[in-house]
């Protein structure tokens, strides 16, 4: 049979089968990314952009995700200096700070209180 037939493809021994490929059965099976389901089916599907994913976010919550995840680990922080004798090094490690002057020079800023400050104001 010619070259191009439709429905029509050669196995590995040369020997036309009927099938859409034309391409010889290697024995190892599709290629990663060969089969429809690994790609994506609509556009909605894809994840978004990181700048869209942060103007959505911004939207929703009043805040970049940045300002949003350093407010909760501020929260989470004061809660933890309020409710329990845990070093102070030890919560700004537990909420995501770098050290303890991460956590304190964060505080101030947003608070104008250290971490030291809150803790004896209890």
């Amino acid at each position: 049979m010619p070259e191009g037939v439709p429905g029509r493809r050669r196995t590995a021994t040369g020997q036309w089968a009927k099938g859409g490929s034309k391409q010889p059965d290697s024995g190892y099976g599709p290629l990663v990314g060969d089969s429809p389901s690994a790609l994506p089916q609509s556009p909605s599907s894809a994840p978004p952009s990181p700048s869209h994913f942060t103007r959505v976010f911004r939207a929703s919550t009043g805040q970049s995700p940045h300002q949003y995840l350093v407010r909760l680990r501020l929260e989470r922080a004061r809660r933890a200096l309020l409710t329990t004798d845990t070093p102070i090094a030890a919560i700004a490690q537990l909420c995501g700070f770098a050290d303890q002057s991460h956590l304190t020079r964060t505080m101030r800023l947003h608070s104008g209180l250290t971490p030291a400050g809150l803790r004896s104001g209890r």
